[in-house]
C-alpha cells in the first residue's frame, strides 16, 4: 500500500461522497457497487484535475482494480 498525502485525502474523500450520495451517477442495472466504483473514478479525477497528471504519485495511491 501506498501512502496519500494529508491534503489529498479530504479532496478524494469529499469528491467520492459527493457523487455518490448525491446520484450523479446511476449506472443502468446497478446494484449499488457500480456506483461506488464509478464515484471512485470521479473522486480521483478530481484530485488528478487539482494536482495535475505528471504528478501521478499523489492519485495513483487512490486506483482500485476489481471488485
Amino acid at each position: 500500500m501506498w501512502s496519500i498525502g494529508d491534503n489529498d485525502a479530504p479532496i478524494v474523500a469529499e469528491a467520492f461522497y459527493s457523487s455518490l450520495l448525491g446520484n450523479k451517477i446511476n449506472p443502468e442495472g446497478s446494484d449499488g457497487r457500480l456506483r461506488v466504483a464509478y464515484a471512485l473514478h470521479e473522486a480521483v479525477k478530481q484530485l488528478r484535475k487539482t494536482v495535475g497528471e505528471k504528478n501521478f504519485v499523489k492519485w495513483v495511491p487512490f486506483v482500485h482494480f476489481g471488485l
